[in-house]
């Protein structure tokens, strides 16, 4: 591995552990098989990042970094986090587990807070791009090992890796990829990109499957390794491929083609009806719980829609699940003030971001369309924090060369 991409201190090597574990998700897997508490893990990177900004200045770092508007705004969304789930938490019925709801806020602020200011260092950037590449990898082998042995999934035919669940397994793959992606030397991005669509393919979560399309054929259309001549045949190609993997996918003709090869073994009726084989892939009754969902969701809504029903409401309601929606969630939880809350924050980060990391930010709006957990994830947080880190070290170091480039007469006293 390049030695950028290696821990060169104490802080990185402890850094990077931390991005592995969390990234990994490997603490909430502990506390699934082992019942170890995901608290202990909070703890320590929390106070490890509070030790460094007062023993190492890093605190004076992450004010600079906090002059890019963008990471600014995004803190003082999440400063408003915390007040929101003070007020949804008076608004709720003060139960545990709305008591939990409103713990869990607190705990992935100061996780995102924590990592935000182990990241400042562009140098650290650096390496942790090389840590985002490496759990890319052992994610996609997990998830193809899971699928292959069952062992880790707690659905059936579906794999999951250390995740545990197969979507939280596929959208965190599909982000880490993306984090991971500017590590890899150019002329293997295209190959990493379809190892990481197979460990994505085989959770068969199929908005994971649209996080993957969408970020190859973003590739596709920024490939640099042709000249002028191939840029516009490469982004044809690129994105009739992902096009075409996805309709495959949806339409159900790769499922029929599986269907009819060793490789079906591997899949039982669940597996295939999200393939689409034996009618579309949106239908079945995981499709119809979804759509269930939404109107139930609605209709609780409508009975308190300004202010909602409180912090973890959608734990406690009637319906068996949860809405499977951040905006349903924040609609029913927090009323229309909540749902507009939640837009601001992918408005904050749609502004702050550019190129890849716009890229990202997409994918956390599709993704919101199907899970309502996303920001009880540490490995979500832990995207977002080094996503902003990443953007903020881009616009400064353009900054820089522009000014290098530009015409000078004298050197400034």
């Amino acid at each position: 591995m390049n030695a950028r991409f290696l821990p060169r201190t104490p802080v990185d090597l402890l850094l990077a552990a931390f991005v592995l574990w969390f990234g990994s998700d490997a603490s909430d897997f502990l506390f699934t098989t082992r019942g170890l508490k995901p608290l202990y893990s909070y703890v320590a990177v929390i106070g490890f990042a509070a030790f460094y900004a007062v023993a190492q200045g890093a605190a004076a770092q992450s004010l600079a970094i906090l002059r890019d508007g963008g990471t600014r705004r995004f803190v003082i969304w999440l400063l408003l986090y915390i007040v929101y789930g003070v007020l949804i938490f008076l608004q709720s019925s003060q139960s545990h587990t709305a008591l939990q709801a409103l713990i869990t806020l607190i705990e992935m602020v100061a996780i995102g807070m924590a990592f935000a200011t182990l990241m400042v260092h562009p140098r650290r950037l650096h390496m942790l791009g090389g840590m985002f590449l490496l759990l890319a990898l052992f994610a996609a082998g997990m998830n193809l090992l899971d699928f292959i042995h069952p062992r880790f999934s707690n659905v059936p035919g579906r794999a999951a890796g250390l995740y545990i669940n197969p979507n939280v397994a596929g959208y965190a793959l599909a982000l880490v990829m993306l984090c991971g992606m500017d590590s890899v030397p150019a002329r293997l991005r295209w190959l990493f990109v379809l190892v990481c669509g197979v460990g994505v393919l085989v959770t068969f979560s199929r908005s994971a499957w649209i996080m993957w399309g969408v970020a190859l054929i973003w590739l596709g259309r920024h490939d640099r390794t042709h000249g002028a001549k191939w840029k516009l045949a490469v982004m044809t190609l690129s994105t009739l491929a992902g096009i075409g993997i996805l309709l495959s996918l949806f339409s159900g003709e790769l499922g029929e083609l599986l269907a009819g090869t060793s490789f079906a073994r591997y899949l039982d009726p669940n597996t295939l009806a999200r393939m689409g084989v034996g009618g579309s892939s949106l239908s079945g009754d995981s499709a119809a719980t979804r759509m269930d969902l939404v109107w139930f969701s609605l209709h609780e809504a409508a009975q308190s829609p300004l202010l909602g029903h409180g912090s973890g409401y959608v734990y406690e309601w009637a319906f068996p699940v949860g809405p499977h929606d951040m905006y349903l969630r924040f609609l029913v939880e927090g009323g229309v003030f909540g749902l507009a809350f939640y837009l601001a924050l992918l408005v904050v980060l749609w502004r702050a971001t550019s190129g890849l990391q716009r890229v990202l930010v997409l994918q956390l709006v599709i993704a919101s369309f199907f899970s309502h957990n996303l920001l009880e994830s540490p490995t979500i947080i832990l995207v977002i924090s080094f996503m902003l880190a990443r953007q903020a070290l881009e616009k400064r170091e353009l900054a820089v060369a522009r000014w290098l480039a530009s015409p000078r007469v004298g050197v400034p006293a």
